[in-house]
């Protein structure tokens, strides 16, 4: 699959500019709506979506059915339905499906940079559905990789290790690297899976290093310009520092930032080349008149590419799904990042 031209995908909004004095998560949903409202709204969309497989033949057959009435209103009604089940029946089981890739430029920047995040593995997105993302990711051949949190998503007693194994076999000269996610704490989790002690013993073994608010040099041999990659913790757990993770960054430095929550830039003061988010899944179910209903959405900045005074930001959309099983105006996405 080749990669997407720079923020050619139409399922993304242009680069947004916004002023020092604008705050980029000036604009919150009440907990009411975000705790409450959205995740009923998934449930009902889960089993909506889920349903369209045996309505659909059903719809057709109605549609055939009323093709011959003098009365339009039951063809139309059949039409209607029809279409309903077969965007649902795409949105449940074709677009979960549809990896891609972004191509993110940067001028200036002397490395191949392969991000990807919220896997979010599970019983409907395994170690199969890891292997296709990590086939995809090798193929772009980069330096690093670097994912951003959310490894798993409810994924009951199955054994992360099995799923997640196939994380090994992402190869990358200048390593793997990774920040946790607000599901790898347990955390906006109905069924409050609390493994991070077992995530942190097993991501060694994958050849993965976890970033925890620090900062380490990604320069490669022959390089002149300095290369600072810096992980930032869990906004939600109260795990962020970036005054500690900046504090090795020099002025001078090309400096890339790996977090999950994009609300932490309304925390952040520090400059950086581009700061990298996931945890938005993009919206997941990209409605215009209702934008962000998949997620709990906090902020502005869910979707596509900013210019913040601080810097360059990217939301990507993710390559998994948690609670809601599907995806509408949104694809699974691995960013490259290069200059």
């Amino acid at each position: 699959m080749q990669p997407h031209k720079h923020l050619s995908n139409l399922n993304y909004r242009p680069a947004k500019r916004m002023s020092s004095n604008q705050n980029p998560t000036s604009y919150r949903l009440s907990p009411v709506v975000t705790d409450t409202v959205f995740p009923m709204l998934e449930r009902i969309l889960n089993i909506l979506t889920l349903a369209t497989a045996p309505v659909l033949p059903i719809s057709i057959g109605f549609v055939i059915l009323t093709s011959s009435q003098e009365n339009i209103l039951f063809p139309i009604l059949s039409l209607l339905a029809t279409v309903l089940c077969a965007l649902g029946l795409f949105a449940r089981f074709v677009a979960p499906r549809q990896l891609r890739v972004t191509n993110l430029r940067i001028p200036n920047l002397p490395l191949r940079v392969a991000y990807f995040s919220d896997l979010h593995v599970n019983r409907i997105k395994g170690a199969a559905w890891v292997e296709r993302v990590v086939d995809l990711i090798n193929r772009q051949k980069p330096d690093v990789i670097l994912f951003g949190g959310d490894f798993y998503g409810h994924p009951g007693a199955l054994p992360l290790a099995a799923l997640l194994a196939p994380l090994a076999r992402l190869r990358a000269p200048l390593g793997v690297f990774a920040v946790f996610g607000n599901h790898d704490h347990g955390l906006h989790d109905h069924d409050r899976t609390d493994r991070p002690d077992e995530l942190r013993a097993l991501l060694p073994k994958l050849g993965i290093t976890l970033l925890h608010n620090q900062s380490i040099s990604l320069s490669p041999p022959g390089v002149t310009s300095p290369v600072r990659l810096v992980g930032i913790g869990e906004l939600w757990a109260n795990d962020d520092n970036a005054d500690l993770a900046f504090a090795s960054c020099e002025k001078n430095d090309i400096v890339l930032v790996l977090a999950h929550n994009p609300d932490l830039m309304d925390k952040i003061r520090q400059h950086a080349t581009v700061f990298l988010f996931g945890h938005t899944h993009a919206g997941q179910i990209y409605l215009p008149f209702a934008p962000g209903l998949g997620v709990p959405i906090r902020g502005r900045l869910y979707r596509g590419e900013f210019h913040l005074p601080q810097g360059r930001v990217y939301v990507g959309a993710g390559c998994g799904e948690a609670s809601l099983t599907a995806r509408l105006g949104t694809w699974p996405e691995i960013i490259l990042i290069q200059g």
